[in-house]
């Protein structure tokens, strides 16, 4: 069976001698079942969840590990509203919320207030946004700013330009923009609570 243990260890920063320590095991123990070639029944893998700081699920979900993202801070879904600016430096400060199946070193991500998105995104929802994608597609959703440090989140539609609303609120209209907007990132993902 394919585990996620070579992984998580190397992402938690252990060699296999350290995490024979931490499970009472031998090294050549810790090779074989991160190869596969030693069964990783419940026994080893609670004492390897203790030792890699995970839940045992983790040790063999088939989904990417779960990470750290920064939770910077609110974005509007609805006009164009105030946002503060956040030194990319800063960013070790602020909450972190766990994500999975995303690039850590990409993304933040950001409270949604207004329901201008509410068929995607929930007012109170969190979106995750990845910073590296600036190329705006038809269809996709982004979060927007202007130079004046305005910023909405919005799905945008090309042929013409615009930025629509995906609401059940009828108020809501299509921005047309007036002035160049930046592109602060793609919005790949929404986690809500229920």
């Amino acid at each position: 069976m394919e585990n996620n243990i070579r992984a998580i260890r190397k992402r938690r920063g252990l060699t296999q001698e350290q995490v024979a320590e931490l499970t009472g095991g031998t090294k050549g123990q810790i090779s074989k079942l991160e190869n596969g070639g030693l069964q990783l029944g419940m026994n080893w893998m609670e004492k390897l969840a203790r030792a890699l700081d995970v839940e045992p699920f983790e040790l063999i979900a088939s989904k990417n590990p779960i990470v750290r993202v920064p939770l910077i801070g609110w974005v509007s879904a609805g006009q164009l509203a105030m946002t503060r600016e956040v030194d990319i430096n800063d960013l070790a400060d602020c909450p972190q919320i766990e994500c999975h199946g995303v690039d850590e070193r990409r993304c933040i991500a950001l409270e949604v207030k207004g329901d201008s998105m509410n068929l995607v995104a929930p007012e109170s929802s969190t979106i995750i946004v990845d910073v590296s994608q600036k190329e705006m597609n038809d269809g996709k959703f982004y979060v927007v700013a202007t130079n004046g440090g305005e910023a909405t989140f919005k799905r945008f539609r090309a042929s013409p330009n615009r930025l629509e609303p995906v609401s059940t609120n009828p108020v809501h209209e299509i921005i047309f923009p007036q002035t160049e907007l930046r592109v602060i990132g793609r919005v790949i993902r929404v986690m809500q609570d229920l």
